[in-house]
């Protein structure tokens, strides 16, 4: 089972002893975990020492909100529990000595006692940061899923043509007019867990693979969360979404930054055994636990772990026998044609080409002062280790309270894994923002959630070379 991840959500912050006394991360004394909106906190958390609780203060806050917010995070919270020391959540009933802390911190007669002391506001601690969300799926997306999923049925690939001609009928706009949008949109459906990309090797051809749908799990305060991942036709997301009772205790769904895009249904249950008897319920595969990237593991977990791993790129000279047909261009953000006559690049700085073969995969050379560094079947990862290499020019971008970004360019991805995370614990999906046309891209953007956000902060940035705004890092 994963770590449990009450940490990381979004919306959390730390209150203390004292009458309207919060923090956005953790201090000594700071013995509660807050969780949800301010007017309806579903989770109060004991997270201290349960030997030895942090006893009430005769303090107040100056600020009249940040009271109210205080006590009601103390009465009204849905959820009352206990982190024991070996991990474990239970209700503060099972633990005597917490619940009489927390008895003593819900003592209204103490709210306003004459010998308090008065604390200044607190800075940030009540602020909960926004969220991203994200638009309603087109009803046509449904129609492409179901189309797809029939498909899938007899053949074990589809071939990518005629995915993009299903795209066409759904869009309404011709390949040939914008491949660009074509490619994030794909790129999107990939990130959301819908389908795999696969490359024939020894020939040029290119196949769709549906993965099959179940659900993605990770922990949360006690409780288990999960993603229903995989390519979800019409009917069976409606019965997910209508998975609601016994062990289920609530259903709803991560959307898309554009209309053709899925929704990812998530379901919250009181045990992993409620998550097995919905999937069982529904025909899908076992649930898996999400293999958080900073540690934790299981069996038959969800590996999300990035890496330039040898299948990947492979260090040092090409194969011989390609021709080189583009490449590519900084500023356009695509692959630019090559002629003939003009040969294997042998100028300086950092270079991608894409080169052909008439019998083999296309293969995608990274060229450093004409230096050939390493070569792939897999255009993104040429592309984040140039980006990589070329520090002037970070394709991706961060600033505060805002979503991972690649602003004007085409064709560049972070990491698979990354958004795969925002479809299980992200604020919404990944994928492409559209215009007012609904066929302009302005932006690819990666909705991790805050907190999730912030302790990946490293990771990503080893793997996806991107700028980090002021404020966050």
């Amino acid at each position: 089972m994963t770590p449990d991840l009450v940490d990381l959500e979004p919306d959390l912050r730390y209150l203390g002893p004292g009458v309207g006394e919060f923090s956005p991360t953790p201090r000594v004394g700071f013995d509660w975990l807050v969780v949800g909106p301010r007017n309806r906190p579903y989770l109060l958390l004991f997270i201290g020492d349960t030997d030895f609780p942090t006893r009430r203060a005769d303090r107040r806050c100056a600020d009249a909100g940040a009271r109210r917010h205080w006590q009601g995070a103390i009465h009204d919270s849905r959820r009352k529990a206990v982190r024991l020391p070996d991990g474990r959540v239970v209700p503060v009933s099972e633990v005597p000595r917490i619940e009489r802390a927390l008895r003593e911190y819900g003592d209204r007669g103490r709210d306003h006692a004459s010998g308090a002391v008065v604390v200044p506001r607190p800075t940030n601690g009540t602020e909960v940061r926004p969220r991203w969300h994200g638009v309603e799926p087109d009803g046509r997306v449904g129609h492409l899923a179901d189309a797809l999923a029939a498909l899938s049925v007899k053949r074990s690939g589809v071939r990518f043509g005629v995915l993009l001609d299903l795209f066409a009928a759904m869009i309404g706009v011709p390949f040939r007019d914008d491949p660009g949008l074509y490619y994030d949109l794909i790129r999107g459906w990939v990130e959301a867990g819908t389908m795999d990309v696969a490359r024939a090797q020894g020939r040029r051809a290119t196949y769709v693979v549906a993965r099959r749908p179940g659900f993605v799990a990770f922990g949360v305060g006690g409780r288990v969360r999960a993603a229903l991942l995989g390519l979800v036709p019409s009917v069976l997301e409606g019965q997910a979404r209508r998975s609601v009772g016994g062990g289920c205790l609530g259903s709803d769904a991560s959307l898309p930054p554009c209309r053709w895009m899925p929704r990812v249904v998530r379901v919250e249950c009181d045990s992993p055994s409620a998550l097995s008897e919905i999937s069982a319920e529904l025909g899908l595969a076992p649930p898996r636990w999400l293999r958080w990237p900073l540690g934790g593991s299981a069996e038959g977990a969800l590996d999300v772990s990035p890496g330039y791993q040898q299948e990947e790129l492979r260090e040092g000279a090409a194969p011989a026998g390609f021709a080189t047909e583009g490449r590519w261009n900084w500023y356009s953000g695509r692959f630019v044609a090559v002629s003939p006559d003009e040969g294997r690049s042998r100028g300086g700085g950092v270079r991608v080409e894409k080169r052909t073969h008439r019998e083999r995969a296309t293969i995608y050379v990274v060229l450093v002062d004409g230096e050939e560094w390493a070569w792939t079947y897999a255009r993104n990862w040429a592309l984040l280790l140039a980006y990589s290499l070329d520090e002037e020019s970070p394709p991706f971008v961060l600033e505060p309270r805002s979503p991972i970004a690649r602003p004007e360019r085409e064709g560049v991805y972070l990491p698979l894994p990354i958004g795969r995370l925002c479809a299980v614990l992200g604020d919404g999906l990944a994928g492409p923002v559209l215009g007012s046309d609904g066929a302009t891209v302005e932006e690819y953007r990666y909705p991790m959630a805050f907190g999730y956000r912030r302790r990946l902060a490293k990771w990503i940035s080893e793997v996806g070379c991107f700028y980090f705004g002021r404020g966050e890092g």
